[in-house]
C-alpha cells in the first residue's frame, strides 16, 4: 500500500473506498489483483481493508480524520495547509504540534467556525494549491515553506529531508516558495478558534508570506502578544522529545527551535532559509535527521556517503549505520520513522531494500574500523549526551591510532607561544660581526 492510501486509510478508520484507491494511483486491474490474491480484503461491496494491517490510533490519526470532516462539509474555500497539508502528503509529523487544524482561506466568513483550528486569511490565496481527492491543500513545497518558517528547528528540518527523499520536490523549489511565501508585506490576519470560536486576540496582523502573492504563513512571533490558547503553527503544545528539560518550550535558544541569532526569530524567510541550508538528501528516516542535525550543530566531522567497512566477526546494519573514516568509528541508531519514496510498491522486502539498500563504497580501500558507537532513539532527546557520546568514541579510535586531527580553532595557551619564541631565539644564530 502506497503513502497515499495509507492516509486515506487513516482517514476512514482502516478502510478506504475503491475511488480512493484510484486517487492514489491505482488502475482497476491492479486493485482487483490485490482483492483476487489476498492482498486486500473486500470489507462490503466498494470498501476495502489492507490484509492483517493494523491501524492505531493516534494523534496523526485523528488530526487527519478532523481535517477530512472540515474540508469535506466545511466552507467550500477551506485549503488545508501546514503541517495539515504534509499531513495529506504522508509526511512525517514527528515533533510538529497536531492540536490545530491549519487552514487557509481568502475570506473570513461569518458564523460559527469548527472548534481546534489555526485560520490564515489571506487575499489572495496564492499559488501552491492542488487538489487531490476532491480535497483542497497546499502543495508539497509551500507546506514545507510553511513548516520551515514556523516550527521549531529539528521538525522542519525532519519534514523537509523527508520531502526531498520521497521526490516530492527540489531544493530549489522550496528556496522559490519560500521567498514568494515570506516577502515583507502588510495586511494578512490569521484567526484562532481553540477555545469553541472565541476570537479573543484573532484577526491579529501577522508577517506576511508574500508582498506580491500575498501568502500568508500566520505568523505571529513579531507581534509580541499572542492571545490565551492560541498555537502558533506548531509552536503550542511541545512534546517531550523537543523540550527534554520539561521546560515547555521547543529546543533552541528562542523557544522556537532557533538559534537566537539576530534577525532570525523574527525574520520567517532567514528561519526557513535556515531549514534548507540544514537539510540533507542523506538521511532516510527521522532519527538519522536528527542525528545529523546534531553532529551539523555541534562541528562534529560529516559522516561518509559509504557504507561502513563492516568485518566478518561483527554484526552492523548498514540501513542505520554512519562511517566516519577519518575516525575509524562507526556510529549505529535505531532507524525510527522511516521516509517513504514515491516509487513504491507491495512488497516489504522490496521496499526495506529500495530505502535502506546499501550503495557501493567508492573507497577502494577503506580502513578497519576501530571503534562502535550505538545511539537510542531516546538519547536523540539530549544532544549535548550524543555529542559527549561520540566525542568520547573518536578519542579512543584517535588513542589506538595515535594520530591527533589538527584544529585549526583550537585556542592556544599564551604560555606555550611564549615559549615557542624563546627556543626559537636561543637556537637562532647570531649575525656575524662585517
Amino acid at each position: 500500500m502506497n503513502p497515499q492510501l495509507s492516509v486515506m486509510t487513516h482517514i476512514r478508520g482502516g478502510v478506504f473506498t475503491r475511488a480512493d484507491a484510484r486517487a492514489c494511483g491505482y488502475p482497476d486491474p491492479d486493485i482487483d489483483s490485490l482483492l483476487d490474491t489476498g492482498g486486500w480484503r473486500r470489507i462490503r461491496p466498494g470498501t476495502y481493508a489492507p490484509h492483517q494491517t493494523l491501524t492505531l490510533v493516534d494523534d496523526v490519526m485523528l488530526h487527519l480524520r478532523r481535517l477530512f470532516q472540515v474540508l469535506r462539509r466545511g466552507d467550500p474555500g477551506l485549503i488545508a495547509s501546514h503541517q495539515s497539508a504534509a499531513a495529506l502528503h504522508a509526511l512525517p509529523l514527528w515533533g510538529l504540534d497536531l492540536t490545530h487544524l491549519h487552514l487557509t482561506t481568502r475570506s473570513a466568513h461569518p458564523g460559527p467556525d469548527p472548534v481546534g483550528t489555526h485560520l490564515h486569511v489571506r487575499d489572495p490565496i496564492g499559488p501552491g494549491i492542488t487538489t487531490w481527492n476532491k480535497l483542497r491543500l497546499t502543495t508539497p513545497a509551500r507546506a514545507v515553506a510553511e513548516v520551515a518558517a514556523t516550527a521549531p528547528l529539528a521538525p522542519a528540518v525532519a519534514l523537509t529531508e523527508a520531502t526531498l527523499y520521497a521526490g516530492l520536490t527540489t531544493l530549489p523549489n522550496l528556496k522559490r516558495a519560500a521567498t514568494h511565501l515570506l516577502s515583507a508585506g502588510k495586511g494578512t490576519h490569521t484567526r484562532d478558534f481553540a477555545d469553541g470560536g472565541n476570537t479573543s486576540g484573532a484577526d491579529t496582523p501577522t508577517h506576511l508570506l508574500g508582498a506580491s502573492t500575498a501568502t500568508d504563513l500566520g505568523k505571529t512571533i513579531d507581534s509580541g502578544k499572542v492571545a490565551r490558547g492560541r498555537s502558533i503553527a506548531g509552536a503550542g503544545k511541545v512534546s517531550r522529545a523537543q523540550d527534554p528539560a520539561g521546560s515547555g518550550q521547543p529546543g533552541g535558544v528562542d523557544g522556537l527551535g532557533g538559534t537566537g541569532e539576530p534577525g532570525e526569530a523574527g525574520d520567517p524567510l532567514a528561519r526557513a532559509m535556515r531549514v534548507f541550508g540544514l537539510a540533507s538528501t542523506e538521511s532516510a528516516s527521522v532519527a538519522e535527521s536528527r542525528l545529523r542535525l546534531i553532529l551539523n550543530e555541534a562541528g562534529l566531522p560529516a559522516p561518509s556517503s559509504s557504507p561502513p567497512p563492516i568485518p566478518d566477526d561483527q554484526l552492523v546494519d548498514l540501513a542505520c549505520a554512519l562511517w566516519f573514516p577519518d575516525q575509524r568509528t562507526i556510529v549505529e541508531f535505531e532507524p525510527r520513522f522511516p521516509f517513504w519514496s514515491e516509487e513504491f510498491d507491495d512488497y516489504a522486502s522490496d521496499a526495506a531494500d529500495r530505502a535502506f539498500g546499501a550503495t557501493p563504497s567508492t573507497d577502494p580501500d577503506p580502513p578497519e574500523p576501530l571503534e562502535y558507537c550505538f545511539i537510542s532513539w531516546t538519547d536523540l532527546d539530549t544532544p549535548s549526551g550524543v555529542v559527549d557520546q561520540l566525542r568520547s568514541t573518536f578519542a579512543r579510535a584517535a588513542r589506538q591510532t595515535g594520530v591527533h586531527p589538527f584544529d585549526p580553532t583550537r585556542q592556544r595557551h599564551p604560555r606555550s607561544a611564549f615559549r615557542r619564541s624563546r627556543l626559537y631565539l636561543s637556537t637562532a644564530t647570531p649575525d656575524q660581526p662585517s
